[in-house]
């Protein structure tokens, strides 16, 4: 079925998944298309920036991913998980005169909120929808790591600074989709592979320089083979110094202009569309997925099976529009939600069952607004409420834009719909303005050579050379950077890690001919782009 979306124009299509989920709960079909109503959840997640403040319990200063002129309360980890309040103080008795969302937000107002999402972490205070992580800094949406710096949605890791989206890999720096490799430094889209500088597109491949699209090789440059011992002098030259890696920087992406790219990246899947797909079938639509079955629409999602519109969700059947679900069951509309089961329209829901409009709620059954009731005073109340929501035409719809947490530019959904403050105010989000203090200058010339610098460079206040933001090289990152010869960053961590982003390819699709065969594919990269893109047969057979 065709659609046309209410808020951009564009057309879109409803699956068959589709109707079936949403006539389950006789939702309406959606009125708007797959990218507003992913950037409508997106809205809802920040994962890079964290801010000092004070818990609104206890008065200690505590790290947060709100500010401390957020509207609502923000209790440290300690208080947020005890045993001193409870979310029902906070309960509400449902207004029949007034809309669901409205309703819902005065409810969110009041409610206390998590801190940061950290959870049986140790010496990782610095991090936000981290689980299972050592001795880690400035890292988000991180699981089971150690000793990581700066890095975001990796898990299973060791030793990973500056990096995005690595998986169960060691000793990796500046490198985006790395899977399952050993010492990867300044590559993308590697698998199998150790001691790789400026390499993408390599499976099974060991100790390369400047080299794409290789299978199984060792000792290349520029994909030549050289041996080792040419391979270790040209290393050596290239760790020489910051210039010399810029310089080689620069020489790969002349020479990646003109590499071959696959449409589309899709392994070991079954009646699949979308890109980075792994061990799923009959998914459509879908982008960085795992392990799933039935869905369509997911987004950074893994082990989702009949599920829709679901974002950085794991181990969530039947997930309906959510963002940022883990481990729960049929969860409906919901976002931040842990161990529940049958939520609808909640948030922060940790070990609940069959709860509504609920926020900041633990352990609890049969809630409306964080009231709890009888199972069949609960049944009673859903019907009237389910009718209620079709009346003000809020059934099926998202927490509106302006009832997010975050203001737009602090949420990731920047990071793939990038807005000025103009349009984000004319959608309806909220802004945040920057700090108005001014950068200090730097306090050191750093050395090009990692051998040159010294230890004291810690103590040392470093400007960005892109935006001028301050930063510091900490004890355990200044290590790393002369264990693996590497030089000093000229850039923030924030700055490297828009570089990162830019290397990913667009999550849309675009038509084009291959370059090869001339059949029409779609891919991820639209025809303006310089690369020669390839059909998977015609890659298939070019690579191997």
């Amino acid at each position: 079925m065709q659609q046309t979306c209410e808020k951009c124009s564009s057309n879109f299509e409803i699956t068959d998944t589709e109707e079936k989920q949403y006539s389950k709960w006789d939702f309406p079909l959606p009125t708007e298309c797959p990218d507003c109503r992913f950037q409508l959840r997106l809205a809802t997640r920040n994962e890079l920036t964290l801010y000092s403040r004070r818990c609104d319990m206890a008065k200690d200063q505590i790290v947060a991913m709100y500010s401390q002129d957020a509207p609502f309360p923000v209790y440290s980890q300690k208080a947020w998980w005890g045993d001193y309040w409870n979310g029902d103080d906070y309960a509400q008795d449902f207004d029949f005169s007034k809309p669901f969302f409205e309703q819902w937000h005065e409810l969110f107002l009041k409610t206390p909120k998590i801190p940061v999402f950290n959870q049986t972490s140790e010496n990782s205070d610095y991090c936000n929808n981290s689980v299972d992580n050592k001795d880690c800094y400035l890292c988000m949406s991180v699981v089971n790591c150690q000793d990581c710096l700066y890095t975001t949605r990796c898990f299973k890791n060791k030793d990973i600074v500056s990096c995005f989206d690595v998986y169960k890999s060691e000793i990796c720096y500046a490198s985006i989709n790395i899977i399952e490799s050993y010492g990867i430094f300044f590559s993308s889209y590697i698998k199998n592979c150790s001691d790789m500088f400026h390499c993408s597109d390599c499976v099974g491949c060991q100790s390369c320089i400047g080299c794409t699209n290789l299978r199984n090789k060792n000792f290349c440059i520029f994909n030549k083979e050289v041996g080792q011992e040419e391979y270790k002098r040209v290393l050596n030259e290239v760790l020489s110094s910051a210039k010399a890696l810029e310089e080689l920087r620069r020489e790969v992406g002349q020479l990646r202009s003109n590499q071959i790219i696959r449409a589309i990246h899709i392994q070991k899947s079954e009646n699949c569309s979308g890109d980075f797909i792994d061990n799923s079938k009959n998914c459509k639509h879908c982008f960085y997925v795992k392990e799933s079955e039935d869905c369509a629409y997911l987004n950074f999602a893994s082990k989702l099976t009949d599920s829709i519109d679901s974002d950085f969700t794991d181990s969530t059947p039947l997930s309906l529009h959510c963002m940022a679900i883990e481990q729960c069951y049929e969860p409906i509309f919901s976002y931040l939600c842990v161990n529940s089961t049958t939520v609808f329209y909640s948030n922060l829901a940790v070990g609940c069952k069959n709860c509504f409009g609920c926020s900041s709620l633990k352990k609890m059954n049969y809630c409306i607004l964080n009231k709890q009731y009888s199972e069949n005073e609960y049944e009673n109340m859903m019907t009237r409420i389910v009718e209620h929501m079709k009346k003000t035409g809020e059934w099926g719809k998202f927490f509106p834009a302006k009832y997010s947490p975050f203001c737009y530019n602090e949420t990731v959904a920047m990071e793939h719909y990038p807005l000025s403050k103009e349009q984000a105010l004319q959608k309806g989000y909220r802004w945040k303005e920057k700090d108005p203090k001014e950068y200090r200058p730097q306090t050191c010339q750093v050395p090009e050579n990692i051998q040159d610098v010294e230890d004291s460079i810690i103590n040392e206040i470093l400007a960005c050379k892109k935006c001028g933001r301050n930063f510091k090289i900490i004890p355990k990152e200044l290590k790393f950077y002369k264990r693996y010869k590497l030089p000093i960053p000229r850039k923030c961590p924030d700055c490297r890690h828009a570089e990162l982003l830019e290397l990913r390819n667009p999550r849309k699709f675009f038509e084009r001919n291959c370059k090869k065969c001339s059949k029409k594919i779609k891919t991820t990269l639209p025809q303006s782009r310089p690369e020669v893109v390839y059909c998977e047969d015609c890659y298939l057979k070019e690579i191997y």
